[in-house]
């Protein structure tokens, strides 16, 4: 069975909206790996990377030297699965403390930032 990548991407443009309307330091990353002119694929990004990382903020402001934690978000649409490369990342950030969240809607990331 094919992903629904469609799904993922959409998903993704809207977290992406959303934190920047909530001024949430953000960004997205890419995992994965291309074909070059040659036919060799290329790999890029860390395997079980997530979609988006974000940053709460600092606490008591940017001044106060206290860092604000992160918050690693993978997308997946509705059937989409966790691959053990993904599992392995979430694992690794609970032990740092950081936020991991499995987003299957925007309202999974709100309930994180609101």
């Amino acid at each position: 069975m094919r992903r629904k990548r469609g799904e993922e991407t959409g998903l993704i443009k809207v977290i992406m909206d959303y934190l920047s309307y909530k001024k949430v330091w953000r960004y997205r990353t890419n995992s994965g790996g291309l074909r070059d002119t040659t036919g060799r694929l290329v790999r890029f990004g860390a395997p079980g990377h997530p979609d988006i990382v974000a940053r709460f903020r600092p606490i008591g402001g940017p001044s106060s030297g206290f860092s604000g934690r992160v918050v690693w978000i993978e997308a997946k649409s509705e059937r989409g699965k966790i691959t053990p490369a993904q599992e392995a990342w979430r694992e690794l950030a609970a032990t740092y403390g950081d936020v991991y969240i499995l987003a299957r809607s925007l309202e999974d990331v709100r309930e994180v930032f609101e």
